[in-house]
């Protein structure tokens, strides 16, 4: 198909811009029952005669399993249609997605217009 022929009169289609990880703590995060996943504070410092001096930190660390079940990863996804729209839409099936790939938003859902 030619360009412009065809994609031009697809109101929902257009391409991808722009891909963000938004991670948001689960709901049940708070109320973790049974066992808890390894998890533990980190702190770290350097020393010696060329550390720099207050090179100081302080985190936390877990395991894939902390984060799956404490974490809700979605994408913030960036489309500008064939007609000079924009939108942002926020879907939880992101992580295929690439800037510059072919889609069609329909319900707010984003499907790739292959």
């Amino acid at each position: 198909m030619a360009a412009g022929t065809g994609s031009s009169q697809c109101r929902e289609c257009g391409v991808v811009t722009g891909i963000r990880e938004l991670q948001h703590e689960r709901e049940s995060a708070r109320t973790i029952t049974g066992r808890l996943p390894p998890v533990g504070p980190v702190f770290g410092f350097t020393f010696g005669g060329d550390a720099p001096k207050n090179n100081f930190f302080v985190g936390a660390v877990g395991s894939k399993e902390m984060r799956d079940r404490l974490v809700e990863i979605s994408y913030e996804v960036t489309v500008r249609f064939n007609d000079g729209r924009e939108a942002v839409v926020e879907t939880r099936d992101g992580a295929d997605l690439r800037i510059g790939d072919p889609v069609k938003v329909i319900n707010n859902k984003i499907e790739l217009n292959v």
